[in-house]
Protein backbone atom coordinates (compact mmCIF):
# COMPACT_ATOMS: atom_id res chain seq x y z
CA UNK A 1 0.00 0.00 0.00
CA UNK A 2 1.36 3.50 -0.62
CA UNK A 3 1.58 6.27 1.64
CA UNK A 4 -1.54 8.10 0.01
CA UNK A 5 -3.95 4.90 0.85
CA UNK A 6 -3.72 5.52 4.20
CA UNK A 7 -5.43 7.81 6.96
CA UNK A 8 -3.97 10.11 8.95
CA UNK A 9 -5.00 10.22 12.85
CA UNK A 10 -5.12 12.63 15.47
CA UNK A 11 -4.33 9.56 18.36
CA UNK A 12 -1.70 7.38 19.11
CA UNK A 13 2.04 7.91 20.32
CA UNK A 14 3.21 11.20 19.09
CA UNK A 15 5.80 13.17 20.29
CA UNK A 16 3.99 17.49 20.45
CA UNK A 17 4.30 19.78 22.82
CA UNK A 18 1.27 20.98 24.99
CA UNK A 19 -1.16 19.12 27.15
CA UNK A 20 -2.56 15.61 26.52
CA UNK A 21 -5.70 14.32 27.18
CA UNK A 22 -6.72 10.23 27.41
CA UNK A 23 -10.29 10.21 25.51
CA UNK A 24 -12.81 7.30 25.43
CA UNK A 25 -13.97 6.52 21.81
CA UNK A 26 -16.82 5.61 22.42
CA UNK A 27 -18.54 8.15 25.32
CA UNK A 28 -15.63 11.07 24.36
CA UNK A 29 -14.80 11.06 28.19
CA UNK A 30 -11.37 12.75 28.23
CA UNK A 31 -9.10 12.57 31.31
CA UNK A 32 -5.61 14.50 31.32
CA UNK A 33 -2.69 12.03 30.11
CA UNK A 34 -0.23 10.72 32.86
CA UNK A 35 3.54 10.95 31.45
CA UNK A 36 4.67 7.40 31.78
CA UNK A 37 1.37 5.76 31.30
CA UNK A 38 0.12 4.58 28.28
CA UNK A 39 -3.87 5.94 27.76
CA UNK A 40 -4.70 2.70 26.00
CA UNK A 41 -3.79 0.87 29.12
CA UNK A 42 -6.30 2.85 31.01
CA UNK A 43 -10.27 2.17 30.96
CA UNK A 44 -13.06 5.09 30.73
CA UNK A 45 -14.28 5.14 33.86
CA UNK A 46 -17.97 5.59 32.42
CA UNK A 47 -18.29 2.54 30.02
CA UNK A 48 -15.33 0.98 30.45
CA UNK A 49 -13.50 0.85 26.42
CA UNK A 50 -9.57 1.85 26.50
CA UNK A 51 -8.15 5.33 25.80
CA UNK A 52 -6.66 6.91 22.93
CA UNK A 53 -4.36 9.83 23.61
CA UNK A 54 -5.07 13.21 21.87
CA UNK A 55 -3.50 16.92 22.05
CA UNK A 56 -6.79 18.59 21.23
CA UNK A 57 -7.48 21.21 23.18
CA UNK A 58 -11.39 21.25 23.16
CA UNK A 59 -10.86 18.53 25.70
CA UNK A 60 -9.39 21.05 28.26
CA UNK A 61 -12.50 21.90 29.26
CA UNK A 62 -13.62 18.22 30.29
CA UNK A 63 -10.96 17.82 32.58
CA UNK A 64 -10.70 18.80 36.18
CA UNK A 65 -7.93 21.27 37.27
CA UNK A 66 -4.34 19.87 38.30
CA UNK A 67 -4.13 20.27 41.79
CA UNK A 68 -0.86 22.16 42.89
CA UNK A 69 0.34 18.88 45.05
CA UNK A 70 0.14 16.30 41.91
CA UNK A 71 1.46 18.47 39.71
CA UNK A 72 4.82 17.32 39.83
CA UNK A 73 3.36 14.09 38.80
CA UNK A 74 1.69 15.04 35.14
CA UNK A 75 5.64 16.57 34.49
CA UNK A 76 7.02 12.92 35.01
CA UNK A 77 9.34 11.74 31.94
CA UNK A 78 10.34 8.29 32.02
CA UNK A 79 13.04 6.61 30.94
CA UNK A 80 12.33 3.37 30.15
CA UNK A 81 10.41 3.13 26.02
CA UNK A 82 6.98 2.15 25.42
CA UNK A 83 5.72 -1.47 25.16
CA UNK A 84 5.45 -1.26 21.66
CA UNK A 85 7.23 -2.24 18.58
CA UNK A 86 9.22 1.54 17.56
CA UNK A 87 10.23 2.41 13.85
CA UNK A 88 13.71 3.68 14.08
CA UNK A 89 13.26 6.59 11.52
CA UNK A 90 16.92 6.66 10.32
CA UNK A 91 16.63 3.09 9.30
CA UNK A 92 12.62 2.99 7.40
CA UNK A 93 12.68 3.15 4.02
CA UNK A 94 9.30 3.14 3.43
CA UNK A 95 8.99 0.01 2.03
CA UNK A 96 5.08 -0.58 2.89
CA UNK A 97 6.11 -4.40 4.88
CA UNK A 98 4.57 -3.41 7.96
CA UNK A 99 1.37 -1.44 6.54
CA UNK A 100 0.79 -4.92 4.65
CA UNK A 101 1.55 -7.47 7.40
CA UNK A 102 -0.77 -5.56 10.29
CA UNK A 103 -3.50 -7.13 11.26
CA UNK A 104 -4.97 -4.47 12.81
CA UNK A 105 -3.82 -1.65 10.60
CA UNK A 106 -2.00 0.04 13.36
CA UNK A 107 0.90 1.38 11.27
CA UNK A 108 0.73 4.51 8.97
CA UNK A 109 2.90 6.68 7.29
CA UNK A 110 3.97 10.34 9.00
CA UNK A 111 6.05 12.28 7.15
CA UNK A 112 7.01 9.38 4.78
CA UNK A 113 8.01 6.74 7.54
CA UNK A 114 6.38 4.18 9.32
CA UNK A 115 4.52 5.19 12.13
CA UNK A 116 2.99 2.79 15.20
CA UNK A 117 -0.03 3.82 16.32
CA UNK A 118 -0.26 2.38 20.25
CA UNK A 119 -4.17 3.09 20.27
CA UNK A 120 -4.07 0.24 17.52
CA UNK A 121 -1.51 -1.67 18.19
CA UNK A 122 -2.06 -5.45 19.86
CA UNK A 123 1.77 -5.65 20.28
CA UNK A 124 2.08 -9.33 18.13
CA UNK A 125 5.24 -7.54 16.56
CA UNK A 126 3.95 -9.18 12.89
CA UNK A 127 5.95 -6.10 11.64
CA UNK A 128 9.45 -6.46 13.78
CA UNK A 129 9.75 -9.73 12.07
CA UNK A 130 8.45 -8.43 7.96
CA UNK A 131 10.75 -5.60 7.87
CA UNK A 132 13.55 -5.85 5.91
CA UNK A 133 15.60 -2.68 7.09
CA UNK A 134 15.71 -3.88 10.82
CA UNK A 135 13.91 -0.54 11.22
CA UNK A 136 11.40 -1.58 13.84
CA UNK A 137 12.57 -2.78 17.74
CA UNK A 138 10.61 -4.72 19.59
Amino acid sequence: MSQNNHHQHGFGHEHRSGDAYCVCPSCDHAMRHVPGVPCNARLCPDCGHNMFKSYESHYASKVPKIKEEDAADFQFRPVKRSIYPMVIISKCSSCDSCIEMCPVDAIEYREGKAFIIEAKCRNCKACVNVCPDNAIEP
